[in-house]
């Protein structure tokens, strides 16, 4: 009897924990004006950011920045052409494979 009862309980605790959702990157608190202007000093757009629960920002819907980010800043000697907006990153790619290409002479 003992058994029944232990798993059922088991059971009803699975489902109740089970229904509960947690979304990762919801907004969880107000972004404040010194935020908004460093944002924008960073040649983003400071309309609708996000404070995300590990306290990034969310920018235009899918760039997530983090605070060292204000910190290091942009290379601001780069020169504009574009009609559009243009973003770039410091962060590197890097792989350690190689891919050699031969071409042979007819």
């Amino acid at each position: 009897m003992k058994k029944k009862i232990s798993f059922g309980l088991v059971i009803v605790l699975s489902i109740a924990f089970s229904c509960q959702t947690e979304d990762q990157n919801a907004p969880s608190g107000i972004v404040s004006e010194a935020a908004l202007s460093q944002i924008k000093g960073l040649g983003f757009n400071a309309q609708n950011v996000q404070r995300l629960e590990d306290g990034a920002y969310l920018v235009e819907g899918d760039i997530v920045l983090h605070d060292n980010d204000f910190e290091r800043g942009i290379n601001k000697s780069t020169l504009r052409v574009a009609q559009a907006q243009q973003y770039r990153t410091t962060n590197l790619v890097s792989t350690p494979r190689l891919i050699k290409v031969s071409v042979a002479s007819t």
